[in-house]
């Protein structure tokens, strides 16, 4: 159900009477925001449909449209929607004035930062993050719920090609979203604090190369990382990299071939 009052989802009970759902159904309605069909539920014996509360891929082009949807979107109770963000509030204010948000100038409709950090749980429908890509240059995602079961947004990060900045430290990654190695803008990655046992396919191989000429800080600390890829040597151009708190043993071979390295952790 949506409160067009508030701009979010009222999740719907099993059996599709309306009410609120268990603390355990509304934990799996966020956990799998896209997904249609049905799921069993951990509370109910029979499979919970998830068609009626499917996001619906978001079209549009505008990105306060965008911001509205994401907001929609997002659990009643996650602090993003409390009043100390602005975010979905009461006379339905502009969204490009919402804190969090940073406009390209006066006057303009571009969103060039988008800061939801410390959320706790954030959902972007399909599409909506495309819409904020044209002018996005700085994203923080910092403990905002984000796990493997983010597909869609991940998904829509290959379009944000002018990102500068991308935060994603503080959620349930299992690894990079390889999605990353196609944000050839990329100057600072922070992805500390994730249960990664590898950085994926992100920075391997060819993947690598495409940030060779950008990234320049790499925050992987506090993972659960055993080793780092060979093709890491390859990022020439880093000057910081963060590492500590992991199972590291060993470096890759050629890992004093990042000369530019002035920090190291």
């Amino acid at each position: 159900m949506y409160d067009r009052a508030h701009h979010r989802h009222t999740p719907v009970a099993p059996g599709g009477r309306g009410g609120r759902a268990s603390p355990e159904t509304e934990r799996l309605l966020f956990l799998f925001p896209t997904h249609a069909g049905s799921l069993q539920s951990l509370s109910q014996p029979d499979p919970l449909p998830l068609s009626i509360l499917a996001f619906q891929p978001f079209t549009g082009t505008s990105p306060a449209a965008a911001l509205r949807a994401i907001a929609a979107a997002t659990p009643a109770d996650s602090p993003l929607v409390g009043p100390e963000w602005g975010w979905a509030a009461e006379g339905d204010d502009d969204p490009l004035a919402w804190r969090g948000v940073s406009r390209g100038g006066a006057g303009s409709s571009a969103v060039v930062d988008l800061s939801l950090a410390d959320a706790a749980a954030v959902a972007f429908p399909p599409g909506a993050l495309v819409a904020l890509a044209p002018a996005l240059t700085s994203l923080r995602l910092s403990c905002c719920g984000l796990a493997a079961d983010s597909p869609a947004l991940m998904a829509d990060l290959a379009a944000c090609t002018g990102l500068a900045s991308l935060a994603l430290d503080g959620n349930a990654l299992p690894a990079l979203p390889s999605s990353v190695a196609a944000l050839p803008a990329l100057a600072s990655l922070y992805a500390g604090l994730n249960p990664m046992k590898s950085l994926g396919c992100a920075l391997e191989g060819g993947a690598a190369l495409a940030l060779t000429s950008s990234l320049h800080t790499l925050d992987v600390a506090g993972c659960q990382l055993s080793s780092l890829p060979d093709a890491f040597t390859r990022l020439g151009r880093l000057t910081c990299l963060l590492a500590n708190n992991n199972a590291l043993r060993t470096l890759p071979a050629g890992f004093g071939a990042l000369t530019a390295l002035q920090r190291l952790s």
